[in-house]
Formats: structure tokens, C-alpha cells, sequence
């Protein structure tokens, strides 16, 4: 396992350029793609949850206005915390 390591690490100091390349692209993708799909779909899970906690009465068109609302601001601020 040591000779993988080592071929590894040669090429590595061989390919500096490249590797930066490959660093840079792989943080970007993170931070614009990956990274604001998870806190989006955490947050409209807690969107959904506390919205749901808000329903009363019988009527669905109230509650899917109060929903609608709730879900909207809790949605947003959740966004906001999260630092999107």
C-alpha cells in the first residue's frame, strides 16, 4: 500500500497545476451546487414541519392559506439562518 502512496504523492508534486485545478473545481462545486441543495431541502423539510403545526379549524382553504403562509416565511428565514 506504501508504493500506491508514494506513485500517488509523485504525481501530485508532478501535477501541481492540475491538482489545484481539481481542488478549485471541486470546492466551487460544493459550495454553489451541493451545499445550497442540502440547506433548501433541510429547510423546506422545516418549512413543511412547522407549517403543518399551524393548521386549525376544518375549513381547507384557511388552513391552506395559513399553511401557505406559514410555510413561506419559515421557508425564508430558514434560508436566511442558513446563509443562502
Amino acid at each position: 500500500m506504501g508504493n500506491y502512496a508514494k506513485k500517488f504523492s509523485v504525481f501530485l508534486n508532478q501535477n501541481k497545476g492540475i491538482t489545484a485545478v481539481v481542488f478549485c473545481a471541486l470546492l466551487l462545486f460544493y459550495w454553489y451546487e451541493y451545499r445550497p441543495t442540502q440547506i433548501r431541502e433541510s429547510c423546506a423539510g422545516e418549512a413543511n414541519f412547522w407549517a403543518k403545526d399551524r393548521e386549525v379549524g376544518t375549513d381547507y382553504l384557511v388552513n391552506q392559506h395559513i399553511y401557505d403562509v406559514a410555510y413561506s416565511s419559515t421557508y425564508k428565514e430558514c434560508l436566511n439562518r442558513s446563509g443562502l
